[in-house]
């Protein structure tokens, strides 16, 4: 494992594996790069696929500031301008997709020439002013209250809290939940409780809708988030492309690598 720091002094670990096209790989929130390892070996004979654990999470630092999508983005603008690539394309999973959109919002694509999101979601929770028909189309799952409460549950026994989203985003009755758990539990408490209630209040609507690289859209026929989501994501996004798996959930990457980086190849080329 590598580090590097941000602008704001925190360690960021990551790997950097292979040569050629660069794949970046975005975790969602508790997630880390030990998840992506599947990727990493299975796409690094092609591209040089750089993986990194965001503040708070897997190996990295965990500082006790910066845990919203805003300062995430910045981390990943850090990143990009470290290691100098040009040309990437980002793959989000989660809570990641929140981090390219917030980076394309705030800095434009750039160094962003690509995008694959996985199991993303545009807005999770009804904004004000938002009407029956518009919360049905994008999808929401939250309302303002339940946000609030559901972020709270990390704060007061997360250890059963990661336990049951463990099971939740996984169809592989041989994936090791005990593993599974034990790396979303790196990310502290607090910062759990912070960060998933800023990502769940965000509306990335109108940035959605002003994307304009090429960009693959994946989701899971059995995951939590509804697939509705991706079906708005691939019509919002002009040219998007959109490639479901009908018997996998959120963890689809490391549960279906075959499928999975598969896709991406043919996608990047």
């Amino acid at each position: 494992m590598r580090y590097l720091c941000t602008n704001d002094g925190v360690r960021l670990s990551y790997r950097d594996e292979g040569a050629g096209p660069v794949l970046l790989i975005l975790p969602g929130i508790a997630g880390s790069v030990a998840m992506f390892e599947r990727q990493v070996a299975g796409l690094c004979d092609r591209y040089r696929v750089v993986a990194y654990d965001h503040r708070g999470h897997g190996e990295s630092d965990k500082p006790g500031h910066g845990y919203r999508i805003s300062r995430l983005a910045k981390d990943l603008d850090d990143v990009l301008s470290t290691l100098d690539m040009t040309d990437v394309t980002v793959l989000g999973w989660s809570m990641g997709c929140s981090v390219a959109w917030s980076h394309l919002d705030l800095f434009g694509p750039g160094r962003i020439s690509r995008l694959v999101l996985v199991e993303g979601h545009p807005c999770l929770c009804r904004v004000p002013g938002m009407s029956d028909e518009e919360a049905a189309d994008v999808a929401v799952v939250f309302e303002p209250n339940a946000a609030a409460e559901f972020a709270a549950g990390l704060r007061h026994n997360q250890h059963n809290a990661m336990r049951q989203l463990a099971r939740l985003i996984c169809t592989d009755p041989d994936t090791d939940l005990d593993w599974l758990t034990g790396e979303l539990v790196k990310l502290p408490a607090g910062a759990a409780e912070a960060l998933l209630f800023n990502h769940l209040i965000q509306d990335w609507r109108d940035t959605v809708r002003r994307i304009a690289v090429p960009t693959l859209v994946v989701g899971g026929g059995r995951s939590h988030v509804p697939t509705a989501a991706q079906q708005w994501l691939r019509r919002a996004i002009p040219g998007a492309e959109l490639a479901l798996l009908p018997d996998r959930a959120h963890l689809l990457f490391y549960e279906d690598p075959g499928t999975f980086n598969t896709l991406v190849r043919n996608f990047i080329g």
